[in-house]
């Protein structure tokens, strides 16, 4: 990546999960702004580019699968590479987010080396 901040979204509609991950994403390099379910995330994404999004799964309004498949839907219109789209569930749901379109996946509740492991390795130095 070029010298430009990397950039995330946080979507969960736990907002001291938002907090935590916003923190370790911060000390990781990102830039980072908050969504508190899919639709905002989706509206977020329409507006801006982000080079992270990490999503719950089970939120209200817009889960993070139909989430996702919007921001995919939207990148074929968007002349940029694709956004990272990481998992954050508590459920065992890692196959179905794979299959959905995302990249990765963390479970709740994460502490900052898995974070920052799975940042490594889809961002390498």
């Amino acid at each position: 990546m070029s010298d430009r901040k990397k950039t995330a979204l946080v979507v969960d509609d736990d907002e001291t999960l938002r907090l935590v991950a916003t923190r370790q994403l911060s000390k990781l390099g990102f830039s980072v702004q908050n969504a508190s379910n899919g639709r905002e995330a989706v509206d977020a994404f329409k507006s801006s580019d982000y080079d992270l999004i990490l999503m719950d799964l089970q939120m209200p309004e817009m889960d993070g699968f139909e989430a996702t498949k919007e921001i995919r839907q939207i990148e074929v219109s968007k002349p940029r590479r694709k956004a990272i789209i990481v998992a954050i569930t508590a459920s065992q749901e890692q196959d179905r987010a794979i299959t959905s379109g995302m990249n990765d996946f963390l479970f709740k509740p994460f502490m900052f080396e898995a974070m920052k492991r799975v940042v490594e390795k889809h961002f390498p130095c």
